[in-house]
């Protein structure tokens, strides 16, 4: 589930267990099309270059007392719902939260769709439930 993001970044709840592959056979896009291509790109550039903000935590941050606390300080903007999201969603050891660099990863219609487009937005989350990916 993308969680939020910029220009600069993006935090997404990443099901532990998805692939390129499995994440478009989800998507049931025709392989070769344009819009499993379109899809394709997505999922590059929500999964590549990213780094897992737990693993991020225990290495670079002991001095907050939790990982809530350290998100709580270091991502100031997340609201309470959208941190108690990340802290069920982290409780089921399902996912890994992630921030990446999707805009710099991705092309210009991809901004446009995410920025103008909820039902867009709520169809790429629905992609990311882990249960999707469990078998």
């Amino acid at each position: 589930m993308i969680i939020n993001s910029n220009d600069k970044s993006h935090l997404v709840l990443l099901p532990k267990k998805i692939s390129k592959d499995k994440f478009l056979l989800q998507a049931k896009v025709r392989k070769g099309s344009y819009f499993y291509k379109r899809l394709e790109s997505i999922y590059v550039s929500l999964t590549s270059s990213t780094t897992n903000l737990e693993e991020e935590y225990k290495l670079y941050y002991t001095e907050y007392e939790s990982f809530e606390e350290f998100l709580y300080h270091k991502y100031p903007h997340l609201d309470e719902k959208s941190l108690d999201l990340i802290n069920n969603s982290l409780c089921t050891k399902q996912y890994n939260f992630v921030r990446g660099y999707m805009y710099e990863l991705s092309d210009y219609q991809l901004h446009m769709l995410i920025d103008y487009s909820d039902e867009f937005i709520g169809k790429i989350n629905n992609l990311l439930k882990a249960e999707l990916y469990e078998n």
